[in-house]
C-alpha cells in the first residue's frame, strides 16, 4: 500500500474531548447554562454539518462569515431575538475556546453582530381557560406525558430545563402535602407544593424508574409548534416560558397580587423581575374610573336587588371576579 493511501485511511482527529472540556468549564458556574449551551451546539453542528458532537473532527471546524450569517438568519425565522443571541453566543464562545486549545479555527467567521432587541421582548401569557384547552388538546393528541409536563409547569412555575431533569426522588410527601424540589436558575434550589391529583397522574403514567419525563427539549419544542399551529393566540408570543408566566399571574390573581408570594412562586431574586415581566399589562379597558362627583346615594340601587338577581349577577362574573367575591365573603366570615 502506498504512503498516500495510508494517509487517506488514517482516522480523523475528534474534537469531542475539547468540546466537553469547554462545556464542563461552564458547568462550574451553572449547570443550566451548560445545558443551554449544549443544546445550542448540538443544533448548530447538526444544522451546518449534519453531525453529532461525538462525530465532529477538526475538518468540520472550517466556517466562513457567510455561513455564520446564514445560520443566524435561519434562527431568526424560528426563535425570539434574545434566544438567537444566546445560541449564537454559545457557538462563538466555543470557537474562542477551541482557538485557545490550539485548534485551527478562523475566529473572524464569528464577527457577526448580535441582532438588535428593539424593545424588551415579553413572553405572552395564558389565562386558566387557555391552559385547560392546551392540556386537553395534548391529551386528545395522545401526548399524555407532555400534558403532564404542562400541568406541572402551571402548578410550579418551574423552568423547562429544570423539569426535564426531575427524578422521582425529587418528590416527597410531608404532612399531607406533595412537595417537588428542583434546581432552578443560578443553581438555586426551588421547592413547591403541587396537587395530589397531579402527583397521582404522574405516578399513573410513570415510564421510567428514575426520570419523570423521558423526552428531550426538542420534543418540547415540537409540542409548542403544534400548540401554536392549533390555537390562535393573536399577536401573543406563546412559548414554553408562557406557562411559567401564566402560573405566576394565577398566583397574583388568587392572592390579590401579593408581590412577595408571586416573587417566591417565580423563584425571582428581585421583586423587580416580578413587576416588570410577570404582571399582566393593563389596557385602557382594565382601568377603573375615578368619579369626582361623590354622589352619596349613587349605589343605593344595590339594596333593591333580590337574592335571585344577585345570584344571577355572580353567575355572570368571570373567574377572577368570582374569586374576589369569595375572598370578600371569607373576610366577612360569611363562608
Amino acid at each position: 500500500m502506498s504512503n498516500l493511501a495510508l494517509v487517506h485511511t488514517l482516522p480523523k482527529k475528534s474534537v469531542y474531548p475539547q468540546i466537553m472540556s469547554y462545556l464542563n468549564s461552564i458547568s462550574n458556574e451553572s449547570l443550566n447554562t451548560k445545558k443551554t449551551y449544549l443544546t445550542a451546539l448540538q443544533m448548530f453542528f447538526d444544522t451546518t454539518r449534519h453531525k453529532t458532537l461525538e462525530n465532529l473532527t477538526e475538518d468540520d471546524l472550517g466556517y466562513n462569515l457567510c455561513e455564520i450569517e446564514q445560520y443566524q438568519q435561519l434562527l431568526l425565522r424560528k426563535y425570539k431575538r434574545t434566544t438567537v443571541n444566546v445560541k449564537m453566543n454559545a457557538v462563538k464562545k466555543l470557537f474562542e475556546k477551541l482557538h485557545k486549545y490550539g485548534l485551527n479555527v478562523d475566529l473572524t467567521a464569528f464577527d457577526v453582530k448580535k441582532v438588535k432587541v428593539h424593545d424588551q421582548e415579553s413572553y405572552g401569557s395564558l389565562n386558566p381557560q387557555e391552559m385547560d384547552a392546551i392540556i386537553k388538546f395534548l391529551v386528545d393528541q395522545g401526548k399524555v406525558q407532555q400534558s403532564l409536563l404542562v400541568r406541572l409547569a402551571y402548578e410550579t412555575a418551574f423552568r423547562k430545563t429544570s423539569m426535564l431533569d426531575l427524578t422521582w426522588s425529587n418528590f416527597t410527601e410531608r404532612a399531607g402535602d406533595v412537595l417537588v424540589r428542583c434546581v432552578g436558575k443560578g443553581n438555586i434550589i426551588d421547592t413547591k407544593r403541587i396537587t395530589k391529583t397531579l402527583y397521582q397522574d404522574l405516578l399513573d403514567n410513570k415510564t421510567d424508574d428514575t426520570k419523570v419525563f423521558t423526552f428531550s427539549s426538542s420534543t418540547v419544542q415540537r409540542m409548542m409548534d403544534s400548540i401554536n399551529e392549533h390555537f390562535d393566540f393573536g399577536d401573543r408570543s406563546i412559548t414554553f416560558h408562557s406557562f411559567k408566566k401564566a402560573s405566576i399571574e394565577e398566583v397574583g390573581r388568587l392572592t390579590n397580587n401579593d408581590l412577595k408570594l408571586m416573587q417566591r412562586h417565580g423563584n425571582h431574586a428581585s421583586v423587580t423581575t416580578t413587576l416588570t415581566s410577570y404582571l399582566s399589562r393593563k389596557d385602557v379597558e382594565d382601568l377603573v374610573i375615578v368619579d369626582s362627583t361623590f354622589e352619596e346615594n349613587e349605589n343605593m340601587y344595590v339594596f333593591s336587588l333580590t337574592s335571585g338577581q344577585v345570584y344571577d349577577i355572580i353567575k355572570s362574573m368571570n373567574q377572577e371576579e368570582q374569586e374576589r367575591f369569595k375572598e370578600i365573603a371569607k373576610q366577612k366570615g360569611y363562608v
